[in-house]
C-alpha cells in the first residue's frame, strides 16, 4: 500500500506520522466534539484520501476530569465496544490535564506560535488577519501544512506533514467536502443519576457501587438534551454564580414587591427525585431552577438596606426571575438598593 507516495510493504513496513489539527471557533470540547472528531479522521483523513480504513485506533485523551462527569459522557466510554465509529474499533486511554506532556504539545504550540508571531509582523501578508478558525486554517493550509526544512545538521524530519480541518460553529454551514458542524445534541439523551458526590468521595475499592445509565425516551429526551440552557433562553435568565437577582416568588405577597436573592449556581434541573431548599419549598424533576441566598431587611420600615442571609440556602424557578444584573451598593456587610434601581425593578413587574 502507498500512502503520499510511500510503499510500505510486509518486508519493509513504513511508518506514516501525520499531524491531524481541528480548527474551530465552536469551544464546547464535549465528548460529542470528541466523537465528532475521530468520525471525522476515518472518514475525511483515511477514506477520503483514498486510503484503507484502519483496523484499529489508539486514542489518548486529557482533560479527563472536565469531559467525563455527564452520564453521556460515561455512557459514551461504556458503549464504545458496541458502538463502534464508522465500524472502526478505538481503545480510549484518559489521563488528566497536563499529567502526559509529549509530542503533541509541541505541535500544538508550534502552529500558535507561528500564527501569533504572524499576526503581529506589520510586513505579512497575515498581518492583522487572524481573526476566527477560518482565518487560521487558511493561514495553516497555506504556511504549515509541510514541515519546513531545518539547516541544523542534527535536526531529524518527525513527522511526513501537517493536516488541517476547519471545523465550522454554524449547524448550518457545509463545506465543499462535507465538513459539517458537530451535533451537540446527537446521540441518546441519558436520565440524571442521583447522589455523584457521594459517589465520587468513595475511597475503596470494595465500596464502589455499580449505576445504571437509563437512556432517556420521547418527550423526556428532547427536553433533556440542551433544556437548561433553551429553557434559560426562553425566560431571558443568564444567571452565574454571584449575580444578584430580583424574583417574584408570590403575586398575592403585598408586602414584598419583589426579593433580591444572590445566586449560588447557573441554572440547573432537578434531579430524578423531588427536592426541597432550606425554606421547605419543593421542585420536581425536570424543574429548571437556580440556587441562592436571600437578601433580608435590616429594617421592615426603611426597605432599601439589605443584609445577606448566609444561614440558608434558597431554590428559585427560572420563570420567577424579573432581573438578573441588579446593582447593589455595599458599606461593610450591609447593602443598599438605589432608588433607580428600585424603580427600575417596579417597572419589571
Amino acid at each position: 500500500m502507498a500512502v503520499d507516495g510511500v510503499e510500505s510493504t510486509a518486508e519493509n513496513p513504513v511508518l506514516v506520522k501525520d499531524y491531524v489539527y481541528l480548527l474551530s471557533d465552536d469551544r464546547k470540547h464535549d465528548h460529542r466534539f470528541i466523537q465528532y472528531m475521530r468520525e471525522l479522521i476515518i472518514r475525511d483523513y483515511f477514506i477520503g484520501r483514498g486510503i484503507a480504513k484502519p483496523l484499529f485506533i489508539h486514542e489518548w485523551a486529557d482533560g479527563c476530569a472536565g469531559q467525563n462527569k455527564c452520564a453521556a459522557g460515561f455512557a459514551d466510554v461504556a458503549n464504545s465496544k458496541y458502538e463502534w465509529s464508522l465500524g472502526v474499533p478505538c481503545q480510549r486511554n484518559f489521563f488528566e490535564t497536563a499529567h502526559a506532556k509529549g509530542e503533541q504539545d509541541g505541535a500544538g504550540a508550534h502552529v500558535k506560535h507561528a500564527a501569533a508571531v504572524a499576526v503581529i509582523s506589520e510586513g505579512d501578508k497575515w498581518y492583522a488577519r487572524i481573526n476566527c478558525a477560518a482565518d487560521l486554517h487558511a493561514f495553516c493550509c497555506e504556511r504549515l501544512s509541510r514541515r519546513a526544512d531545518s539547516s541544523y545538521a542534527k535536526a531529524r524530519a518527525s513527522f511526513n506533514q501537517r493536516i488541517f480541518y476547519l471545523v465550522p460553529e454554524d449547524a448550518l454551514h457545509e463545506e465543499a467536502g462535507g465538513l459539517h458542524a458537530v451535533d451537540h445534541n446527537a446521540g441518546a439523551a441519558y436520565q440524571a443519576v442521583d447522589g455523584t458526590q457521594r459517589l465520587h468521595s468513595t475511597s475503596h475499592v470494595d465500596a464502589w457501587k455499580d449505576v445504571e445509565l437509563r437512556p432517556a425516551t420521547g418527550a423526556a429526551a428532547v427536553r433533556i438534551r440542551g433544556m437548561v440552557e433553551e429553557y434559560a433562553a426562553g425566560v431571558s435568565v443568564a444567571v452565574r454564580r454571584g449575580s444578584i437577582m430580583a424574583v417574584k416568588m408570590d403575586p398575592t405577597d403585598a408586602s414584598h414587591a419583589y426579593y433580591l436573592v444572590k445566586a449560588l449556581s447557573g441554572v440547573t434541573e432537578v434531579g430524578g427525585r423531588i427536592r426541597r431548599d432550606d425554606y421547605r419549598q419543593t421542585f420536581a424533576p425536570g424543574d429548571s431552577v437556580i440556587s441562592g441566598r436571600y437578601f433580608e431587611w435590616t429594617d421592615p420600615n426603611v426597605r432599601d438596606t439589605y443584609t445577606l442571609d448566609t444561614s440558608k440556602k434558597c431554590l428559585i424557578p427560572c420563570e420567577a426571575v424579573l432581573a438578573c444584573d441588579v446593582r447593589l451598593v455595599k458599606r461593610g456587610d450591609v447593602h443598599m438598593l438605589p432608588l433607580r434601581e428600585h424603580q427600575r425593578l417596579l417597572a419589571l413587574l
